[in-house]
Parts: C-alpha cells; structure tokens; sequence
C-alpha cells in the first residue's frame, strides 16, 4: 500500500522489509497479559532508527517509538484502504493537510509559561 508514495520516499521506508515481515508470537507480559510479539517489527525499527536494541538510552527509545508510529502509518492506510475511502479523502487531501498546517503553526506561537510544555508541544507538532 505504500510502496512508491511520497510517505514512504520522505520516512524511507523500506516497504519490501516491512512486506517480509511475517513472524509473531504470543506471550505473556509482566503481568500476565497475553501479548502478541513481533520481534522481526521491532528489529527494523531498531535499525531503521539507526540505534542498538542493547542498553538503556532514552533518545535512543523515542527514535525507536517514532520509527514504530511511521513505518505503520499509525495504522491508518490499511483502515482508509478497507473501507474504501481513498478516492474520497484524496480530493480533500491539500485542504486537510493546510488545515493541519495551520493548527500546527498556531499551537507553536502560543506563549507557554513551563519549559517543559514548550518541549512537549514541540514534540507532538514535529
């Protein structure tokens, strides 16, 4: 679904690894919930992050959670492709994504009176 588009060429997703992907397992966490595993997943985002899966380093996970939201597109092509609404959301595409534009800028030149908000506010508009 994303092969040639312009997601996968400014992310740099290698659709064919994401393709081969195929190997889950089931296990139980820490608290004995059932979890499904895909340890294949989580090499490629390690690598595609370009960081080591070995040590604790808390950039190093945020580059790996980023690569684990675009390489799957937060989920949202297979939904938008199932239920046949591609066509339909391509011609409202540039006025949805000047919207977002523009929320984006707004939400960045309101004052914040905490570093830290100002950090995090910064994160989720990149």
């Amino acid at each position: 679904m994303l092969t040639g588009t312009l997601y996968a060429e400014s992310y740099a997703i290698d659709c064919d690894a994401i393709g081969s992907i195929k190997c889950v397992s089931t296990q139980k966490d820490w608290l004995g919930r059932w979890k499904q595993r895909t340890p294949a997943f989580a090499k490629l985002c390690y690598s595609t992050a370009g960081v080591s899966a070995a040590g604790w380093d808390t950039a190093a996970n945020g580059m790996v959670m980023e690569q684990q939201r675009v390489v799957p597109t937060q989920n949202l092509a297979p939904v938008v492709g199932s239920l046949g609404l591609l066509d339909s959301l391509q011609q409202h595409s540039p006025q949805v994504a000047r919207l977002c534009f523009e929320l984006i800028c707004k939400s960045l030149q309101i004052k914040k009176s905490h570093w830290h908000t100002m950090l995090i506010t910064v994160k989720n508009s990149a």
